[in-house]
This record gives structure tokens, C-alpha cells and sequence, in this order.
């Protein structure tokens, strides 16, 4: 996608000035039978579905190594929620009355602390497993550099079909709920690794998954104003490439007969904060990651305001 052009073609329809996209999907993974999760290890540097999620102000952020683990850096366990501040999470699951399952994990923490893990439904907070089992929302407590590791089955008790997800939570409690210690401290790392949920019942799943951490590839990589442009306003698109002289684009109308044509204005080149414009390697707690071109290395702004 990140080809060198000679020149842009955009199609704009003179309404709503959009650019089509097409959605694709990370397929399911079918190596068990049975198994409910679409990422069970992150070897191949990706972890949609899994991802994190935070409350400001507690902040985290996460990188994939190499040898295919995730890792999730603690910045700032406390929030203003509490246990629901920081998370690692899989949504998209269907979880059946009745059904038994397997469940594995390999969590690593590299300083002491605690983590709570469960299966539920996140609508209605309704737990369905959680690896302490006599209690909810009782954390496990974990040593620096121990590793926990969870293997074991459990049968879905009141189980009723809608979004379920497997979550693990390690924000600061801060005495809004059950007296008890939770959470990583700040500058801690957690690692996930060989994940997995299988249903040993293997019945075909009617769930129809939430889309919403889908990966999303556009189909082209002009970038226009998704709520299109007003009158009398500047209008201006991006364009991401790899070729650093600035280009010629097109306009075209519903008809299309080109109604414009014009050069870049500028070319932005190595803006990390866009994203990432080159291969970068970075240095982990475990090991070392990259950081993959996820763009073009350069970014043409179009101006077409006449």
C-alpha cells in the first residue's frame, strides 16, 4: 500500500467528499478445536483482539517482542475508578450455560504486585470464572520476576449469550470498593504469553462478535475530513507515501470528469507522533522489539480549497 506514485487520483462526490474503505478482519484461530480466542500467541507481531485499555489518569503502554510476547509497561496505576483503570482484555467472546472450559495463561511480572483475572459478561459485570475461585475480585499477589501460570477448566454457571471477554486488571483499587491491595506499580512491566480458551464442547459459536478492534485496511491512503468540508473553509487532504517530492493529485466528480488538479503543498517527513514512519528497534525489559513502518515515511499535505 505504501507504493511510490506518480500521481494521486481521488474521487470526491461533490456531497460528502469520502473515500470508500474496505474493512478485513483478523480471522478466527482454528488450530484447537473449540478454541474462542482469535490471538492464543502474539509470535507473529500481532495482538488484535487482545489490547489494553485505560481510565485517565492511569496510563499504560504495551509493545509485542520479537520472540512473540506482549508486553504492557505500568506508567500510572491510579486512576479514578479504581480496578477498572488498567486492563488487558479479549472482547468478542461467547460464553454458553453450561459448557465446560479450558483455560491457559502465562503472566510474568517484573515487580511485585497484584493482577485479578476473569471470564464474564462486561455489560452486566457478571463473572463466569475467576482464577481465585473463592472469591471475586480477589487478586492475585505476585513476586518480583514470578511467573503465574494458569491452567485449568471450569463450567459456565448462569451464563446468557451477549459480549463476554477475558480481562485481567492490575490498576490501583484506591479503597473505592473491597478493602483489599490491587494493582502493578509504576514503571513495572507485565508479559502475556500462550493464551488460550477452548470450549471442550466444540459447539458451533451463533455469537456474532462486536467489530470494534477489527483491523481496519483502507483501501487508499489519501486521508480526507471524514465529516466532509465546509463552505468557505479550508479543505485539505494527507496523502501517506514514500516518495518525498511532492506529487500531483486529481480531482474527480461523481461524473468523473476531473474538476481539479493541483501539486503537494508540503511533504512532513519523519513525524513519530503520526505514527511510525521507519523500521525502529526498541529495547525491551524482555529482550528486544520492533517497531514496524505503519505508514508511509512521508506525509503530502493536498490543498484543494480553490
Amino acid at each position: 500500500m505504501n507504493k511510490k506514485f506518480k500521481s494521486i487520483t481521488v474521487s470526491l462526490t461533490a456531497a460528502a467528499m469520502l473515500v470508500s474503505s474496505a474493512a478485513a478482519f483478523a480471522a478466527p484461530v482454528t488450530a484447537d478445536a473449540g478454541q474462542l480466542l482469535r490471538q492464543t500467541d502474539f509470535e507473529d507481531g500481532i495482538g488484535l483482539p487482545w489490547h489494553t485499555c485505560e481510565s485517565w489518569p492511569a496510563r499504560q503502554d504495551f509493545d509485542i517482542t520479537d520472540s512473540g510476547e506482549y508486553v504492557v509497561y505500568v506508567q500510572n496505576q491510579n486512576g479514578r475508578h479504581g480496578r477498572w483503570d488498567l486492563q488487558f482484555r479479549h472482547r468478542g467472546l461467547q460464553i454458553i450455560n453450561g459448557h465446560r472450559y479450558t483455560v491457559h495463561a502465562e503472566v510474568t511480572a517484573s515487580d511485585a504486585g497484584y493482577i485479578y483475572t476473569c471470564i464474564g459478561n462486561y455489560c452486566d459485570d457478571r463473572e463466569y470464572w475467576n482464577d481465585i475461585g473463592d472469591g471475586k475480585w480477589k487478586p492475585h499477589y505476585l513476586e518480583a520476576g514470578e511467573k503465574l501460570v494458569i491452567d485449568t477448566t471450569f463450567t459456565a454457571e448462569d451464563a446468557e449469550a451477549g459480549p463476554s471477554q477475558w480481562a485481567f486488571y492490575y490498576a490501583n483499587n484506591n479503597g473505592m470498593y473491597e478493602n483489599f491491595d490491587t494493582g502493578m506499580p509504576a514503571g513495572s512491566t507485565l508479559t502475556f504469553d500462550n493464551l488460550s480458551l477452548i470450549d471442550n464442547d466444540g459447539s458451533e459459536c451463533d455469537y456474532d462478535p462486536p467489530s470494534e478492534f477489527g483491523i481496519i485496511r483502507p483501501q487508499s491512503n489519501v486521508r480526507l475530513n471524514q465529516v466532509g468540508y465546509y463552505e468557505e473553509l479550508v479543505k485539505k487532504a494527507s496523502y501517506v507515501t514514500d516518495e518525498s517530492t511532492p506529487l500531483t493529485f486529481h480531482i474527480y466528480n461523481a461524473s468523473d470528469e476531473e474538476v481539479y488538479t493541483n501539486r503537494a503543498c508540503s511533504v512532513i517527513s519523519g513525524d513519530f507522533d503520526s505514527g511510525t514512519p521507519e523500521d525502529t528497534t526498541t529495547k525491551l525489559d524482555k529482550g528486544v522489539g520492533t517497531k514496524y513502518k505503519d505508514s508511509g515515511k512521508y506525509v503530502q499535505i493536498l490543498d484543494f480549497t480553490d
